[in-house]
């Protein structure tokens, strides 16, 4: 069962607080070459294939990724083949 029940702040606080949680992080990530990844989950800050295009293009960091779950695509109401799809070309025109 796909959980869309809740959510404990709103979207601006949630960013926020991902961004600063991330900074300290990055710069040491991108030194040791090691990826970060960003998982789509259903009712939080990364809850689907926009808001993950959102935050990678916002932190362009070569450290961070995107660990492309399906399911979780599925559960917030998205076609999981043209998520992957929409992923890739994007990842090719950078």
């Amino acid at each position: 069962m796909c959980n869309k029940s809740w959510r404990t702040t709103n979207r601006t606080e949630m960013e926020d607080h991902f961004h600063a949680s991330l900074e300290p992080v990055l710069p040491l990530a991108e030194e040791l070459g090691v990826q970060i990844l960003i998982e789509p989950e259903p009712a939080l800050l990364a809850e689907n294939g926009s808001h993950v295009t959102g935050l990678l293009r916002e932190l362009a960091s070569a450290a961070i990724g995107l660990n492309f779950d399906a399911g979780h695509y599925f559960c917030a109401g998205q076609d999981p083949a043209r998520a992957f799809e929409e992923m890739f070309d994007r990842k090719k025109r950078e």
